[in-house]
């Protein structure tokens, strides 16, 4: 089983930032913004969900990882499919200093998240492939909270993000990609990353 989709399906083009010469002289941050500063409620909450997160996982990737062998599709992304300690620690943070909330109140949806890539050919074959595996987690007694499509947007992301919910109550997040929208989407999250350094020139 390819649990991550070979290189040689995704035709990604190396992103590269050409700045006008007059952004040479343009200012540049002295230091990176700085993060949150981690409470001991923001991580107890965020190791509470990571323990449930690990509970579930086994069986969760397991039947994902058949799932896409019977349909001969690829989990891309597998070896980050569950949130590092850290991330969801200075989001639960974020989240209670912005909306002002406690920890035990942030909702976190993508503990686990997961993408699923499917080759649309025949032309139709991506929406029976979502509409199949959303099927069969309910079957499995998984709540669908929320169904995204991005496909219509004129951006540069492109596919449809669901929200589940296990029997234990725990969120997770799958999205659906072809080659086409994923390629899109790893291009314009380089581009993000370039522009969050504090070194990139503002002009």
């Amino acid at each position: 089983m390819r649990s991550r989709c070979p290189s040689r399906l995704l035709p990604l083009c190396t992103v590269i930032l050409i700045w006008a010469s007059g952004c040479a002289s343009a200012p540049v941050p002295t230091e990176a913004p700085r993060a949150p500063e981690i409470s001991a409620e923001a991580a107890t909450r965020a190791e509470q969900l990571l323990e449930l997160g690990r509970t579930v996982e086994p069986d969760l990737t397991g039947w994902l990882v058949a799932g896409a062998e019977r349909l001969d599709l690829f989990l891309y992304g597998l070896p980050d499919r569950v949130k590092s300690k850290a991330s969801l620690e200075r989001k639960i943070q974020t989240v209670m200093l912005s909306e002002g909330v406690q920890a035990e109140e942030v909702i976190i949806e993508d503990i686990l998240r997961y993408a699923v890539l499917a080759v649309d050919d025949p032309p139709g074959t991506y929406n029976i492939v979502v509409a199949d595996i959303l099927e069969r987690a309910e079957n499995r007694g998984h709540v669908i909270r929320k169904v995204k499509n991005y496909w219509p947007a004129g951006d540069a992301y492109s596919g449809i993000n669901c929200v589940l919910e296990t029997t234990e109550g725990l969120l997770w997040e799958l999205q659906f990609h072809t080659i086409g929208s994923l390629a899109a989407t790893e291009e314009g999250h380089s581009l993000y990353e370039e522009f969050r350094l504090p070194t990139t020139p503002l002009g």
